[in-house]
């Protein structure tokens, strides 16, 4: 049972991983509001402390989008 579980929660996981990285990654080299430091600063944390760095992003790094009122 052990093993079974292992094949299948190891490499959901890493994908997740990798995808989380991959988005946020492009999410930073496509903001054109991030100033040239601020990119490389971003991609450098998300580099460093991969899954920290990714989530920060997500979270505070990304500009907000007005919402528009309806």
């Amino acid at each position: 049972m052990g093993q079974i579980l292992s094949y299948i929660v190891v490499p959901v996981f890493f994908v997740a991983y990798i995808v989380l990285l991959l988005v946020s990654l492009s999410q930073i080299s496509r903001e054109v509001t991030l100033a040239s430091t601020a990119r490389v600063l971003w991609i450098a944390l998300v580099v460093v402390v991969p899954i920290i760095g990714a989530v920060v992003w997500l979270s505070y790094g990304r500009p907000r989008q007005p919402r528009v009122a309806g």
